[in-house]
């Protein structure tokens, strides 16, 4: 993972944690969204905590990464 996105992921003190997702097809397996080739994929559940409660989200960049 670079720096970038390191960065932007640091809020676990503020209840939010990033976990990287596995990309293997998954785009296109689960949502039918297929990245031309050349393009760099990355994807991240993020858990979220707030007092009591629990919620999860997914976070996906694509494009030139790099």
């Amino acid at each position: 993972m670079n720096v970038f996105f390191e960065g932007f992921f640091s809020a676990e003190k503020y209840g939010r944690k990033a976990i990287p997702i596995h990309q293997d097809d998954y785009l296109e397996s689960e949502w039918g969204f297929i990245v031309p080739q050349g393009l760099d994929v990355q994807g991240y559940r993020i858990e979220i905590y707030e007092d009591e409660n629990w919620a999860q989200e997914e976070v996906w960049f694509i494009g030139e990464l790099q």
